[in-house]
């Protein structure tokens, strides 16, 4: 299955910087103790739209001779989904970290699951017939997403680290876009193939 690279590349872009303004809301949720439920939102919002964006600009990078039509309803919901388990996952962290039990097992639970049902819903989304199923892939896709959530959160709660931001940053960047890739291999089928033609739609010959 084709992508275009260039909206690849930006999808992983857009995620990381994404993150990256996440991460200030949600650090400065615990600086600024008079409206810390401000920064919570603001900051599972921002997280949301860079899991939501990076699926739905990795599925538009698919190069098809057949189009693909998305449902609005179903991606609405996803978006939604994305909103609802980086706030749960943010708070549970926050809870965590203020209790001392560093215990990350809920936070990542509930991030990686929340990965996992934006990616199934986005496909879903598509109206991708038929669906295949296989369970290596599939495992590997799941794999991805705990695996990077959990580097990622272990890193934001450590302290000292002058690179923290970055470092989380690239760590669910990287866990986002592995689990859709290969999560998209899971469930449509075909090892994705990465190219830089540009396709323009208009041209005009001047003889």
């Amino acid at each position: 299955m084709d992508h275009n690279l260039y909206i690849v590349l930006l999808s992983l872009l857009v995620c990381f910087l994404f993150v990256l303004v996440s991460l200030e809301w949600i650090l400065r949720r615990t600086d600024q103790q008079k409206t810390p439920q401000r920064f919570l939102i603001l900051g599972s919002v921002t997280m949301g739209i860079a899991v939501w964006a990076t699926h739905y600009m990795g599925m538009l990078s698919i190069q098809s001779p057949i189009p693909f039509l998305y449902d609005l309803t179903t991606m609405s919901i996803s978006l939604a989904v994305s909103f609802l388990f980086s706030y749960v996952s943010f708070f549970l962290l926050h809870y965590t970290v203020q209790r001392q039990q560093n215990k990350l097992w809920a936070p990542v639970f509930t991030f990686g699951t929340g990965l996992l049902f934006v990616h199934t819903i986005g496909v879903l989304s598509m109206h991708i017939h038929p669906v295949q199923t296989d369970a290596w892939w599939i495992s590997l896709s799941i794999g991805s997403a705990f695996l990077f959530t959990w580097i990622a959160f272990l890193t934001l709660i450590k302290s000292g680290n002058r690179y923290k931001k970055i470092t989380v940053s690239l760590s669910l960047t990287t866990g986002v876009s592995l689990m859709h890739y290969i999560g998209e291999m899971a469930l449509v089928g075909g090892t994705p193939t990465f190219n830089c033609i540009m396709n323009f739609r208009y041209r005009t010959l001047i003889y």
